[in-house]
């Protein structure tokens, strides 16, 4: 099965003339004994509930904490955490990102960079004490840095002392370090089991489903990743093993289903299916519901353009 398209990562975008900067700037960020070994990923528990828990258990006059948002790509899985303790007007973040390999973790974490380049007195410092990872940059109220498959983003919307905010880095980072394994050892989910056609044709407006079956080990139904815009993802469905969608030019495209690990976040490139969208039947409801709503628009004024 062909991966889902990949994004060009943050760093990709910075200009050459750029490049040499956020690369030496890197390096300065690098740890000169870094307290890890190089191309592990790291498979420790960063679902809701464990993160939360770390969270109480470490913010002095910790108040509330949630994972607020969630986003995938193909490269990175990235989860949003908001927290609050007691005094502050608003909720601080915590920015998790799961990567695919170490590799992707430091690109991530040069897309950050590239926004310190000019002017230069204004660039976090590199981190060296506590060690944090094998990169670490860190001013005022955050704090970021790789450890293994993972990039960690700490920003406060109100500075704490500094050795406050580095202890709960400490923490978070002991607790990724303590789950790094290799590569093959990667938790990801077992099975995501394709419960409807893995070749589908529609009609050009019509709707269909795909059914899965939700595993004990997913979070969730599995992402889709939809190859063009010959498909569009539609309302969501009341049963978390469906996932609906509407076809819309004619061809054929792909949908590829990708679910993540309940603890890891880690992915199983799943299966893909085959949407084959064909010309609407000018006799079908749908060709004169839509040929009605048009007859409405124009006696209105309005235009298809």
């Amino acid at each position: 099965m062909n991966p889902p398209p990949s994004p060009t990562n943050t760093h990709d975008f910075v200009l050459n003339a750029q490049k040499p900067v956020i690369d030496e700037y890197f390096k300065e960020c690098k740890l000169s004994t870094p307290n890890h070994e190089k191309n592990k990923i790291c498979n420790a528990d960063i679902s809701e509930s464990a993160i939360c828990k770390i969270l109480r258990d470490k913010v002095p006059d910790f108040e509330s904490a949630n994972l607020r948002n969630l986003d995938l790509n193909s490269l990175y899985c990235t989860l949003y955490y908001s927290f609050k303790d007691r005094g502050a007007e608003f909720p601080h973040m915590i920015r998790i990102y799961q990567c695919e390999t170490e590799k992707d973790a430091e690109n991530v974490f040069k897309g950050f960079l590239w926004g310190h380049t000019m002017p230069r007195e204004m660039w976090p410092e590199p981190i060296t004490q506590p060690a944090l990872g094998s990169y670490a940059v860190g001013s005022g109220g955050m704090v970021r840095w790789v450890r293994h498959s993972i990039f960690i983003s700490i920003e406060l919307s109100q500075c704490w002392p500094a050795d406050k905010l580095l202890d709960l880095a400490k923490t978070l980072d002991d607790y990724f370090a303590a789950a790094s394994a290799g590569v093959r050892q990667k938790i990801v989910p077992k099975y995501c089991t394709l419960e409807s056609p893995g070749n589908i044709t529609v009609q050009s407006g019509e709707e269909f489903v795909i059914k899965v079956r939700e595993d004990e080990d997913h979070h969730g139904p599995p992402a889709a990743f939809v190859q063009d815009s010959l498909v569009t993802d539609h309302q969501h469905s009341k049963d978390p093993n469906e996932l609906r969608f509407i076809g819309q030019m004619v061809g054929t495209t792909m949908i590829y289903l990708v679910p993540l690990h309940k603890r890891t976040f880690h992915r199983l490139a799943g299966p893909s299916v085959k949407v084959n969208v064909t010309p609407l039947d000018e006799s079908s409801e749908e060709a004169q519901l839509i040929k009605e709503y048009e007859e409405k628009y124009i006696k209105l004024g309005y235009t298809r353009e």
